[in-house]
C-alpha cells in the first residue's frame, strides 16, 4: 500500500511460531526501499491461535490503518480488529497500552518437583491508567502471581512466573494478560525442561569403629541407595582424614537401586580419630555427609622387674616394702587396673597406675605376715598388656621372738565413761627369759592393764587390754611392747566404738532392753551410722523422719537377737534439714535428731 510519500507499508503474517500461531507485523519503507521503523518491523499483534488476511490503508497524514481476522478467542469464532500506526512508526497514546520487558521467557532445565522463578516487568506506555483484570496461564506448571494490578502512566509492574515442573521432558505454555490495554488480551510464551532427579540415602549417618590395633584395619559396610527417579552420579566419596578410606568412590547408581560401599578404618596413631566423608553427587543436598569415628590402639608390653620375691624372715604384724620395676616395652600406654593376692599378707601399693609407653613405674610389694611360719603368695596385676593378666610370686617367713595370741583386736562397742577389756595371751619364744618394760599406746583410749612383766623361755602369760572410750564413733590405735626382743617393739592393732546411750542422759532414765545411741557423724553430708544395743530378744523398727513427721526411710523392721547393730542411713536425693531416728523396741520408743548438711 502507497504511504504517499513515494514509499510504501508492507504487513504480513509471521508463522515462525507455527501454522496456527501466526503473528502480524507491518513495515515501512521508503521510495529507495530503506525501512523506516524498527528493522523487523513493528508487531501489530502477537495474541494466541492466528491472526491472518492483513489489510492496510493509508491516510492523508500518511498513518496506516491495519485490519485482519482475528482468531485468538477461538478458531470457529474468529473477529475483525483494526489497529493504527502513526508515519512515524509510533503507535497512539491516547489509551493505556502494555509494554512486555520480554514476550518469550525460557526456564531451562528444573528438578521435577523444584520451583523456579523468573520476573516480567510490565510497563504502561499509554496515557490513562493500565487496569489488568486477570493473569492467567495454559498449563499449571507455570503460575503467574500477581493476578490483578493497576499501573499508572510511566510506571511499572513486575510480575513473577513460577515453573514447577511435574514430570520430565519439555513444557510450553502461554500467560495470557487481560487488561485494558488496546492490545489485551496480550500474551507471553513460557518454556521449561523437567528434569528428574536423584535422591541418596545412606543406611547410617555414622559409622563407629571401636578400638583398632595399630597396624590392623576394621571394615564396615555402608549402603549408598538411590530413591529418586534419576541416574545418581556420585563423584567423590572423600575423606577429612587418612585413617578412613572408601572403596568405592565413584558410582552410578539408577534409580530404586543400591550399592555396598566398604568404609575402613586404619588407625595411624594412638588415640580416638573423628572424621567424615563429603559425598559429592549430582542429589539436591549434595554434598551429603556421613560421620565416622575410631580408637587406635598400640602393644603394650609388661616387663616385670624382679617377677619373683623373697622376703625371709619378717616379724609378725610387721610390714615390710620391696620396690618392683614395671616397664612399658610396648608404643601404647599401659594402664592396670587393679592388682589382687591371694594371701592376705601380701600387698601391693598401688593397685592401679599408668605407664606410658617406653616408661617405668615403682611398684611397692607389702608382707605383713600375720603367723609365724613360711607363707607363700602370688600377686596378680590386670592391665591391657597382652600378656593379661601377670603373676608375681612372693614368699616369706613369719618370725617372732614374741608371739600374741592375735595382733588384732577388736573392742566393738563401748560406752563412753566405762571400761570393757580383753585378755591376749604372749608366749617368749626365746631361749632366755623376756623382759617387758613397758607397754606404750597412740591413742589415749586404748592401754595394757600389765605394763612391766617377765616371761620365762617358751612360757604364756595373761595380757589384758582395755577400751575407755572419751568420744562417740569408731577409734583405732596400736599397742606397742617394749622388751629385749629382737624384734621390740612387738605391736598390736586395736579398735572399738564409742557409745552415747540415753540411759547414759539423766538419772531418771530407766533401764531398757532396745538402747539407740547418737549418729556419727553429725552432722553429715550423705550417710550416717545410727547404733543401737538390744540387751534382750526383741521386735525392732527403725524409721527415719522428716521435721512433718512424715517417713522417708525405714532401716530396720524385724525380730532381732541381743547385740551391738550399727544400720547405715544412705540419704540420697534429700534436702538439707534437720531428721530423727525412731528405734521401736519391746518395752519404749527412743529418739535421735540427725542433721543432713550438705
Amino acid at each position: 500500500m502507497p504511504d504517499g510519500a513515494g514509499g510504501v507499508f508492507v504487513a504480513w503474517e509471521d508463522r515462525r511460531n507455527g501454522n496456527t500461531n501466526a503473528d502480524l507485523y507491518v513495515q515501512r519503507l521508503s521510495a529507495a526501499g530503506q525501512p523506516l521503523w524498527a528493522a523487523n518491523g513493528l508487531v501489530v499483534s502477537s495474541a494466541a491461535n492466528s491472526q491472518t488476511s492483513p489489510n492496510v490503508v493509508a491516510d492523508a497524514s500518511s498513518n496506516v490503518i491495519f485490519a485482519w481476522e482475528d482468531y485468538r478467542n477461538s478458531f470457529s469464532n474468529g473477529g475483525i480488529f483494526a489497529f493504527k500506526v502513526m508515519a512515524d512508526g509510533s503507535y497512539p497514546r491516547s489509551q493505556p497500552e502494555a509494554s512486555f520487558s520480554s514476550s518469550t521467557v525460557a526456564f531451562g532445565s528444573v528438578p521435577v518437583g523444584i520451583k523456579r522463578d523468573k520476573v516480567i516487568t510490565i510497563t504502561n506506555i499509554g496515557s490513562d491508567p493500565l487496569q489488568i483484570s486477570n493473569i492467567t496461564s495454559t498449563h499449571p506448571d507455570f503460575v503467574p502471581r500477581p493476578t490483578i494490578g493497576t499501573i499508572a502512566s510511566g510506571l511499572t509492574f513486575n510480575d513473577t512466573i513460577r515453573f514447577t515442573p511435574s514430570g520430565t521432558g519439555t513444557i510450553n505454555a502461554s500467560i495470557i494478560v487481560l487488561s485494558n490495554s488496546w492490545t489485551s488480551p496480550d500474551t507471553i510464551r513460557v518454556t521449561g525442561v523437567g528434569a528428574g532427579t536423584a535422591v541418596l540415602a545412606l543406611s547410617a549417618t555414622g559409622v563407629g569403629f571401636g578400638a583398632v590395633k595399630m597396624g590392623l584395619k576394621q571394615d564396615s559396610v555402608v549402603v549408598f541407595s538411590n530413591t529418586g527417579v534419576d541416574t545418581l552420579r556420585i563423584t567423590g566419596v572423600n575423606s577429612s582424614n587418612s585413617a578412613f578410606s572408601a572403596a568405592q568412590k565413584v558410582m552410578n547408581i539408577p534409580p530404586g537401586a543400591s550399592v555396598n560401599n566398604t568404609i575402613t578404618f586404619t588407625p595411624k596413631a594412638i588415640g580416638k580419630v573423628n572424621a567424615r566423608f563429603l559425598v559429592v553427587s549430582n542429589a539436591l543436598d549434595s554434598p551429603d555427609t556421613l560421620f565416622v569415628n575410631g580408637i587406635g590402639f598400640g602393644e603394650v608390653e609388661i616387663l616385670i622387674s624382679p617377677d619373683r620375691i623373697s622376703f625371709g624372715k619378717s616379724p609378725v604384724g610387721r610390714a615390710r616394702d620391696t620396690v618392683l620395676s614395671i616397664k612399658n616395652n610396648g608404643n601404647d600406654s599401659l594402664r592396670v587396673t587393679e592388682i589382687t593376692s591371694d594371701e592376705a599378707s601380701f600387698t601391693a601399693l598401688p593397685s592401679a597406675f599408668t605407664v606410658p609407653a617406653g616408661g617405668t613405674a615403682p611398684l611397692t610389694v607389702r608382707f605383713t605376715p600375720d603367723r609365724i611360719g613360711q607363707i607363700n603368695g602370688e600377686l596378680w596385676m590386670y592391665s591391657n598388656s597382652a600378656s593379661n593378666p601377670d603373676k608375681i610370686i612372693v614368699g616369706g617367713t613369719g618370725d617372732a621372738d614374741v608371739l600374741f595370741s592375735s595382733y588384732s583386736v577388736n573392742f566393738s562397742t563401748a560406752s563412753i565413761g566405762m571400761v570393757k577389756d580383753t585378755v591376749v595371751t604372749l608366749t617368749n619364744r626365746r631361749s632366755d627369759t623376756l623382759r617387758v618394760t613397758d607397754v606404750t599406746s597412740d591413742e589415749g583410749a586404748f592401754a595394757a592393764v600389765e605394763k612391766t612383766y617377765t616371761v620365762a623361755p617358751s612360757a604364756t602369760v595373761n595380757v589384758t587390754l582395755r577400751f575407755a572410750p572419751t568420744k562417740i564413733g569408731l577409734v583405732n590405735g596400736t599397742l606397742s611392747f617394749i622388751s629385749n626382743s629382737a624384734t621390740s617393739p612387738d605391736r598390736i592393732a586395736v579398735n572399738g566404738e564409742g557409745l552415747l546411750t540415753n540411759a547414759m542422759e539423766g538419772p531418771a532414765a530407766s533401764p531398757s532392753a532396745c538402747v539407740l545411741s547418737r549418729n556419727y557423724p553429725n552432722p553429715f553430708a550423705e550417710q550416717t551410722v545410727i547404733p543401737y544395743e538390744l540387751r534382750q530378744r526383741s521386735r525392732v523398727t527403725l524409721t527415719v523422719e522428716n521435721v512433718l513427721g512424715q517417713r522417708v526411710a525405714t532401716l530396720v523392721d524385724q525380730m532381732q537377737e541381743p547385740g551391738m547393730y550399727r544400720p547405715v542411713w544412705h540419704a540420697v536425693g534429700l534436702p538439707n534439714g534437720m531428721y530423727r531416728a525412731v528405734l521401736h523396741g519391746s518395752d519404749r520408743v527412743s529418739t535421735e535428731s540427725l542433721l543432713l548438711l550438705r
